[in-house]
């Protein structure tokens, strides 16, 4: 790849966000300009949050690929109605959206670069869907990662979140937790037809930040149903509490667009077609440069910048055949092409730069059958994803003169990857009480990468890597109803990752002061989750679980002792046992029509075998990032009527001083001796204006804390006011 092609994608991508900011600029005033006014939206509704505990209607898909009741699963799970919560409170990220979940650790490396510990693992030991289409892609790497930041969390309708190892049903990847993302889309279709136009807006005074939000949506009778939106955001510098102050470079900007279409082809078949379109331009890993900040004694870094570019763009087609007659009930068939893109530019302290960056496209095609049969509910089908992936990499003197042209970018160029596996799972109903749910999945994955760098070396020569993995999991979990509010669950099931090619290819920074190199000959890592809860539903709401992992063969970096421009070299192997245990808490207790109160809690423990040096001798040490103990307390007061509610919240979190040898080595984002324990309380309100209108403010860290999350790279906002507002028209 030459000099020039980089002119040239940059300006592509220019070109595109550009072309996708003006349609949000233009469906905004489309919006504004309409003066026809209809309202479908349901006279009240429960906060979002308590619908993520509990709400009689919600019905649960991603645990068992069929809809179930929450206490019907035999999982633990957690929902979240993020079309309304974003009605509430701000949302920047997706990850935001999933705050109040027990296990869920929010580590940031910025606030638009970060994925969540779900259960102690992250990255690629998680898996994230849209609509059920794999999103995970074979350059995704083990800490948190740019990938989370693609989805714009306005586009969503619904979260479902699946703890524990869920690979019977989805793959690889699937170890600590699984996410789907349900879009947002027309969900009232009648006989007659209609449209609706919306517009949202939010400002975040400790972010400098506006975000807004352009929607519109309707349907054509029953037979077809449209929405379509647009999100323009930009995010300022993050000012911290205390004297802190402001965090500079630590602001980016956000561009998307998204659509869903729904075709009634006849009262059993749906054709659906959704597109998603993300652009974040300039976010910056500020902990690694001289811009950042020293708190609680942590280390400033070199580098002048760190900055990156990344969107993804995601096109899927799914038949949905409901109710059919002959061998099977129900199917859906999907197919779908995604492209992920991200572009690093590094600039050193002896000005020094280096512009590297790759391209991921994926086709993937995914069938699942449904049939009953007796006492027994079978689940069947298969999916396959393939990637094709280029990558480069430029270093220019300081001078600006071109020095080099890489071997490879951050993982292999001129690379393949292919992922596949068939799967069955049966729901055998023993009685009306009690239920069983067994499964297997065999999977298939195989990597082909012609260009990969050998070393770290400037005089390395490229080599080849081919190889693949089969592997067979499995499951088997119960549900028994105590009455009809509660029930027990529990069970076995195994996860199973691939060594994907940033664990074969990578040559990249890692954590601070550490360069990955790549490692072939890997082998799959494999996790057995055992897990215990029960389940209750009414005027006391909860779901509270134990749950024990086990970790093998987990892919882990071996530092080799070689230094190479300040960075100390890391090769990858299996040789990571260990396991992660904790318990999960989420409860709501309605007190009357006004008041209602809700917590969720979060204890965890976990060890890794680990490299703590150089030396070839493995020590067992802590789960690296693991999230301390946490609570979450919330109050909401709803007037009379429903049109006003005041919500304050509390978030309180422990010291976490358990750390890795390489945690305590990451010293530009973890604190000497650990991270410090702290206590957040906010005020929400809100005011349903009209009908077609709901107006949010709130005060967020009303005491300014300064804090951080444990392994972040950069400190909370202060406090923060905050006000939004959505309209319908």
């Amino acid at each position: 790849m030459s000099p020039s092609f980089v002119t040239q994608a940059t300006r592509r991508r220019f070109i595109v966000a550009s072309s996708r900011s003006a349609v949000g600029i233009g469906a905004a005033l489309l919006l504004s300009a309409s003066v026809f006014a209809q309202d479908t939206r349901p006279t009240s509704r429960p906060d979002a949050v308590d619908r993520a505990i509990d709400d009689a209607e919600t019905v649960i898909i991603t645990a068992t690929r069929t809809r179930k009741s929450p206490l019907d699963v035999p999982a633990t799970t957690w929902t979240v109605d993020v079309a309304e919560l974003e009605k509430t409170r701000p949302v920047r990220s997706l990850s935001d959206a999933l705050e109040d979940a027990p296990s869920i650790h929010l580590q940031k490396t910025s606030h638009i670069q970060n994925s969540p510990f779900i259960r102690g693992l992250t990255g690629y030991h998680t898996l994230l869907m849209v609509d059920g289409i794999r999103l995970n892609d074979s350059v995704l790497r083990a800490g948190p990662n740019d990938l989370w930041g693609t989805v714009d969390p306005r586009s969503i309708g619904r979260l479902e979140v699946v703890y524990g190892s869920s690979s019977v049903l989805y793959g690889s990847d699937s170890m600590g937790g699984t996410v789907n993302i349900l879009p947002k889309s027309r969900l009232e279709r009648g006989e007659t037809s209609s449209w609706e136009r919306r517009v949202s807006s939010t400002y975040q005074s400790a972010l400098n930040a506006f975000d807004n939000r352009a929607e519109i949506e309707g349907n054509i009778g029953k037979d077809f149903g449209w929405f379509v939106g647009g999100t323009i955001a930009n995010y300022g510098n993050v000012r911290a509490g205390g004297s802190l102050n402001e965090q500079p470079k630590t602001g980016y900007d956000l561009n998307a667009f998204d659509g869903v279409f729904d075709f009634a082809l006849d009262t059993r078949w749906n054709l659906r077609l959704i597109g998603q379109s993300v652009e974040v331009d300039d976010a910056m890993r500020t902990h690694q440069t001289l811009w950042a900040k020293s708190w609680q004694g942590t280390t400033v870094g070199t580098d002048k910048q760190r900055m990156f570019d990344f969107g993804r763009d995601l096109v899927g087609l799914s038949l949905d055949g409901q109710k059919l007659d002959g061998a099977i009930d129900h199917m859906k068939a999907t197919v779908s092409y995604q492209n992920y893109q991200e572009d690093g530019d590094r600039i050193r302290a002896n000005d020094q730069r280096n512009i590297d960056g790759f391209d991921v496209d994926t086709w993937g095609i995914a069938l699942q059958f449904d049939k009953k049969i007796g006492d027994h509910s079978l689940t069947f089908g298969g999916d396959w994803y393939r990637d094709s992936v280029d990558s480069w990499r430029f270093n220019y003197a300081a001078s600006g003169a071109l020095s080099s042209v890489g071997i490879q970018g951050p993982v292999a160029d001129d690379a393949s990857y292919d992922l596949g596996g068939l799967f069955i799972q049966d729901a055998w109903a023993l009685n009306p009480s009690l239920s069983l749910i067994g499964g297997l999945r065999a999977t298939y994955a195989s990597v082909d990468a012609d260009r990969v760098a050998s070393s770290s070396a400037a005089t390395a020569v490229p080599t080849a890597i081919e190889d693949d993995w089969v592997a067979v999991v499995a499951s088997l979990r119960a549900v028994a109803k105590i009455d009809d509010d509660r029930s027990l669950y529990g069970g076995w099931s195994q996860g199973f990752r691939a060594p994907n090619l940033s664990d074969l290819t990578r040559l990249d920074i890692a954590r601070t002061n550490e360069l990955e190199v790549p490692s072939p000959g890997l082998s799959p890592e494999h996790a057995d989750t055992f897990e215990l809860g029960v389940k209750g539903r009414g005027t006391w709401t909860y779901e509270v679980a134990y749950y024990y992992t086990l970790l093998d063969d987990i892919i882990i970096r071996r530092p080799t002792g070689v230094v190479t421009g300040g960075l100390t070299e890391a090769v990858k192997s299996n040789d990571g046992d260990g396991f992660v245990q904790g318990v999960d808490v989420a409860t709501r207790w309605t007190v009357d029509d006004h008041w209602s109160l809700r917590m969720t809690g979060t204890w965890m423990d976990g060890a890794l075998d680990q490299y703590p040096t150089s030396s070839p001798v493995i020590a067992r040490e802590p789960l690296s990032r693991m999230a301390p103990l946490q609570a979450t307390l919330a109050a909401r007061w709803t007037n009379d009527d429903g049109a006003f509610w005041l919500e304050p919240t509390a978030e309180f979190v422990s010291r976490q001083t358990r750390l890795t040898t390489a945690d305590r080595a990451d010293t530009s984002r973890i604190p000497p001796g650990g991270t410090p324990g702290y206590g957040v309380l906010s005020l929400y309100a809100g005011w349903r204006a009209s009908s077609s209108t709901d107006v949010f403010a709130g005060i967020e860290n009303i005491l300014d804390k300064n804090y951080r999350v444990h392994g972040s790279g950069l400190n909370e906002p202060g406090t923060n006011f905050v006000l939004g507002f959505t309209t319908t028209f």
